[in-house]
């Protein structure tokens, strides 16, 4: 068993065998523990927790920020690509010419929801049920630049894998109508990347997701394995020690299955029924105690999990897990987690 609570992104190497996981200790060495490995680590999520609720900001000055920091990397590359073509703003296009222009991807989708449409007399069934998907056949692409607006058009953009906020430069001519032919594009290279720091021994993070707990269909003993297999109480000896250098545990949402429940355990209900309605959520708080007992564990929330629907979701809370809370070792963060593994590591994982 693994008896004590840094960090590699991958796991151990090979799936242990079914036999191992129900091997016995085979010397008193093994029976006495693996001793838990640890690493420095350092949260820095604080910037994605909210101390006020505010509804009246726009999108608009974050795509504008984006452009005017994105601009001068791809200007670099698209002129290493493209010598020669001039460099045109929207507003300024000149008629039958060859230019470059950089801006913001604006994808305009019909079947998008929007808040008018609750305003809307005559709504069709598929509004009024619901739809299954927001993407056609005649979405359009909108580029935006600091002056204006165009539509662009062309035979090989690729309308279904563009998405909104995306900083794009495209050269072609301008078309009658305002519309821009689009004849090629371009995107900016990857941010340079700093160095993995170098470790004198393997350690990783163990990334969970979709539990499920409370699915009448899944099996319970699934994530009873689970737990004892990252707590040290299954395997093989050799098992137990890949075990050991899991320095973090991280539930990346999908705790629950669904949070109706949760909703109808109201105060005039029978205590019967809300013990039944409560009792996925105090089954994930008594996992996820076993877990924090032996290892650090990092919960984030999920699209299912009792957390707010607007982005940034907030840290789950506490009253949730009264056991796993009462340990140091058990963290709640919002559904963007970064943190910091020796100084130069950093992690940011969206759940």
């Amino acid at each position: 068993m693994v008896t004590e609570a840094g960090a590699e992104l991958e796991g151990p190497s090979g799936r242990p065998k079914y036999d191992d996981l129900l091997s016995n200790p085979t010397s008193d060495a093994q029976a006495a523990g693996h001793m838990r490995a640890s690493a420095e680590y350092k949260q820095k999520g604080d910037r994605f927790r909210l101390a006020t609720q505010a509804f009246d900001r726009q999108y608009a000055h974050i795509y504008f920020q984006r452009l005017m920091l994105m601009k001068p990397p791809l200007l670099t590359k698209v002129r290493q690509k493209w010598p020669g073509v001039q460099l045109a703003n929207i507003l300024t296009l000149p008629e039958n010419d060859e230019v470059l222009v950089v801006g913001t991807v604006y994808k305009d989708m019909k079947l998008k929801p929007s808040i008018l449409d609750e305003y809307v007399k005559d709504r069709g069934a598929s509004q009024l049920v619901g739809r299954t998907k927001f993407i056609g056949a005649d979405d359009s692409i909108i580029l935006e630049d600091e002056s204006a607006r165009m539509k662009l058009r062309g035979e090989g953009l690729p309308v279904g894998q563009l998405v909104t906020g995306v900083v794009m430069a495209v050269k072609g001519v301008a078309a009658p109508g305002g519309d821009f032919q689009v004849n090629a594009f371009c995107f900016a290279n990857m941010a340079p990347q700093a160095p993995l720091p170098s470790l004198s021994e393997d350690k990783y993070v163990a990334l969970v997701s979709g539990l499920g707990v409370g699915d009448d269909a899944a099996d319970p003993l699934k994530l009873s394995l689970l737990v004892d297999y990252l707590v040290g109480s299954l395997a093989s000896d050799e098992e137990q020690t890949r075990v050991s250098k899991i320095v973090r545990v991280v539930v990346a949402g999908g705790l629950l299955k669904s949070t109706e429940g949760l909703l109808q355990a109201t105060t005039h209900k029978q205590p019967r029924q809300q013990a039944a309605a409560l009792a996925p959520i105090r089954e994930v708080d008594m996992c996820l105690s076993e877990l924090a007992g032996a290892v650090p564990v990092e919960v984030m929330p999920g699209n299912n999990d009792p957390a707010n629907h607007s982005l940034p979701q907030q840290p789950l809370h506490r009253c949730l897990f009264p056991l796993a809370s009462s340990f140091t070792s058990f963290n709640r963060s919002s559904h963007l987690c970064r943190c910091n593994w020796y100084s130069d590591l950093l992690l940011l994982a969206d759940s």
